[in-house]
């Protein structure tokens, strides 16, 4: 249920017919009543901030990911295990 409320709030904020609207009406619209929660799950899901996608998708386009209506993949979870080096 988050990751669909998250993928929501991705689509909103990287959206130019919302750009008027505020990143906690977005988040609100989506479910989220806490808005520091909904900043703590925005990031860790897809790595940077609300407000940090909002801009990269209205900055000219260089990046296929932020803007182009695909959702990023999650990123990896640590399992605290050591990462090999190659």
């Amino acid at each position: 249920m988050l990751e669909l409320r998250l993928q929501k709030a991705y689509r909103l904020l990287t959206d130019a017919r919302h750009a008027d609207r505020k990143v906690i009406d977005i988040a609100l619209s989506c479910g989220f009543n806490d808005l520091s929660y909904f900043h703590r799950s925005y990031r860790a899901r897809f790595g940077m901030t609300p407000s940090d996608a909002r801009a990269a998708a209205a900055a000219p386009p260089h990046s296929a990911a932020v803007g182009s209506g695909t959702i990023p993949a999650s990123p990896p979870v640590s399992r605290g295990l050591p990462m090999s080096a190659g």
